[in-house]
């Protein structure tokens, strides 16, 4: 991937390094984005695979992109003294529009979200339960000051009142590894859970993949502190 300082790659390698920052990765040039990962701790799980591409061939830095996204979520919150547990299978579909410059780069995205969820024991106040098609706006986006990456997520569904937030600031290190904090803010309205961790990406598995590892401490609202792990990985093509 070249040098150290992202501000000097070239927009399409840079927004590739970008992609696994932000699982939501900005597509500039020519590149088409694979992604993957899991995260997992006792308060739930997160696992997903996803694809971004420019919708045509662009001549600028300003581009239409068309992102499609599979993802597996489960959760546990309390009611009435009862625990309930939450799994939920979700398919996305988007168009963005984003930016870059060398001082970062924003996208906005609109879609569609059809999202199964079950519930044991069922809990038929919980506006998640069944399937849905919703509407899903999300905006992301990468300041790059020397030798850091200031990167940020919010993601909202409609109807459902589900939100997504993270927070990253990483800093380079040798071998064009980065390194740094992760502040997760999530939920809707039956739970709330709150993680911070540490992140380390950019190792080279061969192929033009690019894994990242994370670990930190995972809460929902009312529950004791879990540990959590991560794995992410990035494929451009």
């Amino acid at each position: 991937m070249g040098q150290q300082q992202s501000a000097r790659f070239p927009p399409g390698r840079l927004i590739a390094l970008f992609a696994l920052s932000l699982a939501s990765p900005l597509v500039i040039g020519e590149d088409r984005l694979a992604l993957g990962g899991f995260e997992y701790s006792g308060a739930g799980s997160y696992a997903y695979a996803g694809v971004i591409m420019p919708l045509a061939q662009q001549p600028s830095d300003s581009r239409f992109v068309q992102k499609y996204w599979l993802d597996w979520l489960t959760y546990n919150y309390d009611k009435d003294s009862q625990q309930i547990d939450a799994t939920a299978a979700g398919l996305e579909a988007s168009l963005g529009y984003q930016v870059a410059g060398k001082q970062g780069w924003a996208g906005l995205y609109i879609g569609g979200v059809v999202r199964n969820t079950d519930l044991s024991p069922d809990d038929l106040s919980n506006g998640a339960r069944g399937t849905h098609l919703r509407l899903k706006l999300q905006a992301d986006g990468e300041l790059t000051p020397k030798h850091w990456r200031l990167a940020g997520i919010a993601a909202y569904i409609a109807g459902q009142n589900a939100f997504w937030l993270r927070a990253r600031a990483l800093h380079d290190l040798k071998g064009n590894l980065w390194t740094g904090p992760e502040l997760i803010y999530q939920g809707d309205p039956t739970y709330r859970r709150t993680q911070l961790g540490w992140v380390i990406e950019g190792f080279k598995l061969g192929a033009g993949v690019t894994l990242g590892i994370k670990a930190g401490a995972s809460k929902n609202e009312g529950e004791s502190t879990r540990a959590y792990i991560g794995l992410e990985m990035a494929h451009w093509f």
